[in-house]
């Protein structure tokens, strides 16, 4: 506006300062002797909106000065039209992807929930059969309570994963973070926090003789993805958040997830991925070749 107001000024001070030369502001074929500023003001807003009403018209240079002043008219005007319908787009545009954002973050959050109690549940009856039978003869009984835990955590672990992949796929193309609801985002921690909890309360209340029996190898990694997940989702969040309530909350979700004891069940173990080791030794004192074990560590 301002630089549309200014080329109406200039032009009509040059049609003012040409018109005694017969250069300027004519009316009826001879220059106008009793032209005004104000007149010139009339002139020059007419010729940049093009309505050209005829009771004036340019004579000599200032025709020259008439055709630049409508064409810098029909592009400012143009650019101010397409600002203001871009901006009612970008508007609505906006509120459809934070809709959008919240379904999936709720979706996401959803999947969370559905995990929570049968994940719970899991981790109890394994603790239980391991406390309950520390001998070696049940081993078998037990078996069937790692395969519930290990696909729980499995599942727990694909949620995480697709969940920290949305994030970040959606934070490099721009966006998220100003559209995003902040009370999903804050719901979204509060669904993260009690599986956080219940892995360490898991973790830490396994008897320490019995941690290399309880958890294969496979529940171990799907536990430090889960941690892994969360806390480089509290990072993203609190690099690029632009809520610091919503920061704030997920800096808490970052130190529940470190405060998981990364070391229980990230140290090398000599297990395989679904068997006990010592139902592997109950069969043969000694493994048939060192590869053995490499192959079980992987």
């Amino acid at each position: 506006m301002v630089v549309f107001a200014t080329i109406i000024m200039t032009f009509a001070c040059a049609y003012f300062c040409l018109t005694p030369s017969s250069n300027g502001i004519g009316v009826n074929g001879v220059p106008n002797a009793s032209l005004t500023f104000a007149d010139s003001m009339y002139f020059s807003v007419v010729t940049i909106s093009s309505l050209g009403y005829g009771d004036m018209h340019p004579m000599g240079w200032s025709k020259l000065l008439v055709g630049i002043q409508v064409l810098f008219g029909l592009f400012f005007m143009g650019v101010m039209l397409a600002k203001l319908t871009s901006f009612r787009l970008a508007h609505h545009v906006s509120r459809l992807y934070g809709s959008e954002l919240e379904k999936q973050l709720e979706r996401f959050g959803g999947r969370l929930d559905n995990c929570m109690q049968p994940l719970s549940s899991a981790m109890l009856d394994l603790n239980d059969a391991f406390s309950e039978t520390p001998g070696h003869s049940d081993l078998k009984e037990r078996l069937p309570s790692q395969e519930r835990l290990q696909l729980k955590l499995s599942k727990l672990s694909s949620c995480c994963s697709d969940l920290i992949d949305y994030v970040d796929s959606e934070t490099e193309r721009g966006g998220f973070f100003e559209s995003a609801p902040v009370t999903t985002m804050a719901r979204l921690a509060e669904r993260i926090q009690p599986h956080l909890i219940s892995l360490r309360q898991f973790i830490i209340g396994l008897p320490s003789g019995l941690m290399d029996h309880a958890l294969t190898i496979k529940m171990r990694r799907d536990i430090a993805e889960i941690r892994a997940k969360v806390i480089s989702l509290s990072k993203l969040v609190e690099v690029n958040g632009k809520n610091e309530k919503i920061k704030s909350s997920y800096s808490v979700l970052r130190s529940m997830g470190e405060d998981i004891p990364e070391g229980l069940f990230t140290r090398p173990v000599l297990l395989a991925d679904r068997e006990p080791p010592d139902q592997v030794l109950g069969k043969e004192d000694q493994p048939e070749s060192e590869n053995d074990f490499a192959q079980g560590d992987k």
